[in-house]
């Protein structure tokens, strides 16, 4: 298990898209999982959809049936790493919710 979980705690927004419950899917993953999602976002792929845990970014189907663990690439694209990309905007959100006079302290 210890492979499956990687170090991140951030928040994000949730994904909308027709047919897959953000709500729902948060709800099914931290139950099977017993992880706190904090994000619930769309990728490039059709019906995969990465998950923001605690415990790091997990890449899942619209029923939370099926888990992925790793980097996704662009391989369209120079191999642009994605996971990377949303891990750094993520932590970015996470940043200004904190607040620049306590990132001081």
């Amino acid at each position: 298990m210890h492979y499956l979980l990687l170090g991140m705690m951030l928040l994000g927004s949730f994904a909308v898209s027709a047919g897959m419950d953000p709500q729902l899917l948060k709800q099914t993953i931290e139950r099977r999982l017993g992880v706190q999602v904090y994000l619930v976002d769309e990728t490039p792929v059709s019906g995969l959809y990465l998950l923001g845990t605690a415990q790091g970014p997990l890449y899942t189907d619209a029923r939370g049936d099926h888990v992925l663990l790793g980097t996704m690439l662009d391989l369209a694209h120079d191999m642009k790493n994605l996971t990377m990309l949303g891990q750094r905007q993520q932590r970015q959100l996470a940043l200004a919710q904190i607040g620049e006079r306590r990132m001081q302290l």
